[in-house]
């Protein structure tokens, strides 16, 4: 098998000029240390807490998370001890992944809202709500244009803008009427989701198998909502929403 090179890029031109002898003599260190058996590497440098937290994440990104890099202060000194530990395939792995959610939160952070309407409109496809009839109005008369007189206008000018609109209130309404018995007593989201759920004995698991949850919404599940509280209530309503018109 052929033996791998280790190689460092150069560092990020945000450090102070006068760190960068050690930071390079740092780097020669690290480069010798990984093809080694030794577990665990020890390196003293002097600089600031800013500068050490940037070297900690630097290095760690730009060697693919194959050490992981983390540092104590020296007391009374400017003096930063770092240790610098090889780490396994599986927690690699996680720190990948971690890194992956980080920037695709920051990706989300800095689109806009009027882009991500404007990606809807551009994507022709169908969208999905619960008794939104007042919610679309909003949405047309704040990203799109001003609101007709009459509601005939209206949902002519909704249906040029969306093709396709879904609203499971009135799903879940046609069904209680084309059947014997209700299946939806009550056509609230809530009550919605929790009898389907019911019907078809899906645990927080099961839904997690059949439904996928989009990047950045990964605590949006029944579990974590129920036991940790991390989601937002309105966009646990859309997740339902997204749940029961697929099971529709």
């Amino acid at each position: 098998m052929r033996k791998r090179k280790w190689q460092l890029p150069k560092m990020k031109k945000t450090l102070p000029t006068r760190q960068k002898k050690m930071i390079e003599t740092m780097k020669a260190e690290i480069v010798a240390f990984l093809p080694g058996e030794e577990p665990e590497l020890k390196k003293k440098l002097k600089c600031t807490y800013p500068s050490a937290h940037l070297i900690c994440a630097t290095f760690e990104e730009e060697l693919d998370y194959l050490v992981h890099i983390k540092f104590e202060a020296v007391q009374n000194t400017q003096d930063k001890v770092f240790t610098i530990t090889k780490i396994t395939e599986e927690d690699r792995e996680f720190r990948r992944l971690r890194q992956k959610r980080y920037t695709e939160k920051k990706q989300f952070e800095k689109l806009g809202f009027r882009n991500f309407w404007k990606e809807i409109i551009a994507s022709g496809k169908p969208i999905v709500g619960h008794n939104f009839l007042q919610d679309t109005m909003f949405m047309m008369h704040t990203h799109e244009t001003d609101l007709p007189p009459t509601y005939a206008e209206f949902k002519n000018q909704l249906h040029s803008t969306f093709n396709t609109i879904y609203d499971t209130k009135a799903i879940a309404t046609f069904i209680n009427s084309d059947s014997e018995q209700e299946p939806f007593p009550n056509t609230g989201l809530g009550s919605i989701y929790t009898a389907i759920r019911k019907s078809f004995d899906r645990s927080p698991r099961t839904i997690e198998e059949k439904f996928v949850l989009p990047p950045g919404f990964y605590n949006y599940n029944d579990a974590s909502v129920g036991e940790l509280s991390k989601a937002h209530k309105g966009q646990v309503r859309c997740v339902h929403d997204g749940h029961c018109f697929g099971t529709f």
